[in-house]
């Protein structure tokens, strides 16, 4: 994983109320924002998933910080 895109990850989520996969893939090319979640969630940060439904119908997770780590 690239350190700009764990970085990123990290000041969105301290600034914003969510963050999905379509904005992390445009601000930084990150793919694989739930493997990002899942190592901040390993490094002590509390981060709530919410299944949202796009106007379509396709199905995508907003991650929230509740409580940031280390």
């Amino acid at each position: 994983m690239k350190g700009t895109q764990l970085a990123w990850v990290k000041a969105q989520l301290k600034k914003k109320k969510f963050v999905t996969s379509m904005m992390a893939f445009e601000a930084v090319g990150c793919t694989r924002l739930a493997a990002v979640v899942c190592d901040l969630r390993n490094k002590g940060w509390l981060i709530a998933s919410h299944m949202k439904e796009s106007g379509n119908g396709s199905r995508y997770a907003a991650y929230k910080l509740v409580k940031a780590g280390e």
